[in-house]
């Protein structure tokens, strides 16, 4: 479009007559119309291009980093809910806390009980019984002592 412009305004030059830029485009017609169109149409394909690119280097990037490691529901969030810049949501990242482990891990951790083949303690320690007849004397016992106060 601009060469056309330019040749129209070289033409009118030479010719020392003025004509517009408008007057330039008709001149040439739908050659000029095609051009723009299809000029449009690879900066719109090249456009979507880049920034899927540029989209995927984001997300890249916020989720591969060192501070998603024990926070990837949050790098997850940020990479895919939101438009943060990577600089912002790594940011974030770095302020929010790390998991801990997993429940995996923490079951690890605890000590398991030694039980027998039927369940029942391996260790010669005798189980404790509940009395039922202990607990309820012990409940008549307190209300007779609180009501002689």
């Amino acid at each position: 479009m601009r060469d056309v412009i330019l040749a129209a305004a070289g033409q009118a030059a030479a010719e020392n007559t003025p004509i517009s830029a408008h007057q330039a485009a008709n001149e040439q017609g739908s050659d000029v119309v095609s051009q723009i169109r299809d000029a449009r149409s690879a900066g719109l394909t090249e456009g979507i291009r880049q920034g899927s690119m540029q989209e995927r280097e984001r997300i890249k990037s916020i989720l591969m980093a060192e501070s998603a490691k024990g926070r990837e529901a949050l790098a997850q969030y940020f990479a895919f809910e939101t438009d943060f810049a990577a600089e912002i949501a790594l940011g974030a990242l770095t302020k929010s806390p790390a998991a801990r482990g997993s429940l995996d891990q923490a079951m690890a951790n605890e000590v398991k009980p030694r039980l027998g083949p039927g369940g029942e303690r391996s260790s010669a320690e005798r189980p404790r019984m509940i009395s039922t007849e202990d607990i309820y004397a012990r409940r008549r016992a307190a209300v007779a002592a609180a009501s002689r106060q």
